[in-house]
């Protein structure tokens, strides 16, 4: 069921995926995942919206035209 959301949010053009799941949040964690990338962060809950931010701030910088 996850996987259909995470395809639709693809689909959609989201940049950024932010899964809250069980097993993350145990551990304090939270996951980030840029759609131009592979890559998932395994980041803690209090540092979310930080490194959310500096992504989309990042992204910005790449594709200023």
């Amino acid at each position: 069921r996850a996987g259909v959301k995470f395809k639709d949010a693809d689909l959609l053009g989201l940049p950024i995926r932010i899964t809250i799941g069980s097993r993350a949040l145990k551990e304090g964690n939270v996951e980030i995942k840029p759609r131009n990338s592979s890559t998932v962060f395994r980041v803690p809950k209090t540092d979310a919206i930080a490194r959310t931010v500096g992504m989309i701030r990042e992204m910005e910088r790449e594709f200023a035209l």
